[in-house]
């Protein structure tokens, strides 16, 4: 005799856990603040997995203050979050599990930080994915990102960034600029050294640059609003405005 198996039933027990999984949003399960002395230190290195990262230069601060929220959609300790000293360096270190499981279609599990740092730090990032936000810093800056929104403000030194994807927005930063981008738009504005950009697609808007504009561009339109010069060194297609004289090559 054969015995039926009853699909119906089966298949509306997964799709009631996919539904519950779907519903599953990340939700605030705990807070942490960490701090070290950074007297003798001259630079923040910081490599993050997951989560928003925000850095606040203070020019009469001789500690490193971390804020850190954590977000889970189930409440773990599955996670790191280390602030540490290594020669002349402090390290900040969050990573957290964003793999979610099966039938996981919910927030992925993130921890957002505040830094708060002396602002003669230089600052050294490794980003994940997340939005990243830099602003009165004094000390070169370098950043790694996979993903996410990229905005720095009021900087005193040399910025390098390589960025897969999401937007790069960049205003008053005293020194040269180089910025390698797979995608999204790049805004710069009030610089007072070299712009250099490698761009694989999205808008780039520049002004108000006291050096050379350099671009190597794959696609989308290009407009310089006033530099010391302007230097087009490969472009394949989009609109190119400019209020310098332009030179190709």
């Amino acid at each position: 005799m054969k015995r039926r198996i009853n699909t119906t039933g089966l298949f509306l027990s997964i799709s009631l856990l996919v539904s519950t999984q779907a519903m599953a949003e990340a939700k605030l399960q705990d807070t942490r603040e960490l701090e070290i002395d950074a007297g003798q230190l001259t630079q923040l290195r910081i490599k993050v997995t997951a989560g928003s990262l925000v850095v606040r230069g203070v020019s009469d601060s001789d500690r490193i203050q971390v804020s850190a929220e954590i977000w889970q959609s189930r409440a773990n300790d599955d996670y790191e979050l280390k602030l540490s000293r290594d020669g002349d360096s402090a390290v900040l270190v969050t990573d957290i599990d964003t793999s979610g499981g099966w039938f996981s279609f919910g927030d992925e599990d993130r921890i957002d930080v505040v830094v708060s740092v002396p602002a003669k730090l230089q600052l050294d990032i490794d980003d994940g994915s997340g939005s990243i936000a830099v602003s009165d810093i004094n000390g070169a800056v370098r950043i790694e990102d996979g993903s996410g929104s990229i905005q720095l403000r009021d900087l005193g030194a040399a910025v390098d960034i390589e960025d897969g994807s999401g937007s790069i927005s960049l205003a008053d930063v005293r020194g040269d600029i180089h910025i390698d981008d797979g995608s999204g738009s790049i805004s710069v504005k009030r610089t007072g050294g070299l712009l250099d950009v490698r761009d694989g697609s999205g808008s780039i808007a520049a002004s108000d640059i006291a050096g050379v504009v350099r671009v190597h561009d794959g696609s989308g339109s290009i407009s310089v609003d006033g530099a010391a010069d302007f230097e087009l060194l490969s472009d394949s297609s989009g609109s190119v405005s400019t209020s310098v004289p332009r030179r190709k090559y």
